[in-house]
């Protein structure tokens, strides 16, 4: 017997905190989700926003439509500081 559970759907905003936010990876990431939440862009590699799962009833959806996620205009980036002694 299968359990159904009820998860609340995301609410507020997204904090990320990006470590190394000067580097490539961390540029390119940023990037992308602004030009996506601008539709600039799709969110090519992101299993969250792209990707789709199939239903019970053999339909498939994305898996943003069925998952209650953030979405993608309440992310917030922070960037760790530079320390010093």
């Amino acid at each position: 017997m299968a359990m159904k559970e009820n998860i609340k759907p995301a609410t507020g905003r997204l904090g990320v905190l990006v470590v190394g936010v000067g580097g490539a990876v961390a540029t390119t990431m940023i990037t992308g989700t602004l030009a996506a939440r601008k539709g600039l862009a799709k969110a090519i590699g992101s299993i969250a926003q792209m990707a789709t799962m199939r239903m019970q009833d053999g339909k498939e959806h994305l898996i943003k439509d069925v998952v209650p996620l953030v979405d993608l205009n309440d992310i917030v980036f922070w960037r760790l500081g530079h320390f010093r002694r």
